[in-house]
């Protein structure tokens, strides 16, 4: 579950949105539908740096909750990459705002212990192969979200509303409804780009040639054949 936020923080919320011109201002990730466990990056004084949330400490604010779904394995390493950011020291990087308001694309350094809502949250998805900012190097909440509207079969709405009305037993029947539609796919089972697709379709067709093998292939970017009679 992806969580973006409509922060009413008078200073860093209302700065990234204005930057960003989004409406959201923060992001967390969740393995649970009903939110219990919610990992993110925060500044409050008693924890600079990496947090698990609970969604009553933000009753009122409004919050958009996204779900998709993914192979045990993908979940998996984005579980194992949470379990690393729990047991390591981690702190909020504050330099990173200036930067977004610049517009300069480089995190202050390489320490990846170093984050802010977002980039955590982009960093986890990436350690499931999910990539949904391109090639953005410090992703703010408004591009997390753009990429989710491009996931239009992979990544769903659950929920758009306050945190403290989120039902997370609503929201697991929408999830079932999800998983019985024909047309919902895996994030990570539609072709990242028509370059992948093609170079993945000219990778079969060598081996095909070296066997002297037939097949058919079709991607949702790319497709191939090959038939010596049968």
């Amino acid at each position: 579950f992806i969580v973006l936020t409509k922060g009413k923080t008078p200073i860093i919320s209302s700065s990234i949105q204005k930057v960003t011109k989004s409406e959201y201002s923060h992001a967390s990730i969740s393995f649970d539908h009903s939110l219990k466990e919610l990992y993110s990056y925060n500044f409050r004084k008693e924890n600079l740096g990496f947090v698990m949330e609970k969604l009553e400490t933000i009753k009122d604010v409004p919050i958009s909750v996204w779900c998709f779904f993914a192979e045990s394995e993908v979940v998996e390493n984005m579980k194992k990459k949470v379990y690393d950011f729990k047991t390591h020291d981690t702190h909020y990087d504050f330099r990173m705002l200036p930067r977004f308001i610049r517009k300069k694309d480089i995190k202050p350094d390489d320490n990846e212990y170093n984050q802010v809502c977002s980039t955590f949250v982009d960093t986890v998805l990436k350690a499931g192969n999910i990539n949904l900012v391109r090639d953005i190097n410090m992703p703010s909440p408004a591009d997390i979200y753009d990429g989710i509207k491009t996931r239009a079969n992979t990544i769903f709405r659950v929920y758009d509303g306050p945190a403290g009305q989120y039902n997370g037993s609503k929201v697991k029947k929408k999830i079932d409804y999800l998983l019985n539609k024909d047309t919902t796919e895996a994030v990570n089972e539609a072709c990242k780009d028509v370059k992948t697709a093609r170079k993945f379709v000219r990778e079969v067709e060598k081996l095909a040639k070296r066997y002297d093998a037939n097949y058919f292939i079709v991607t949702d970017g790319a497709s191939g054949i090959h038939n010596n009679g049968n």
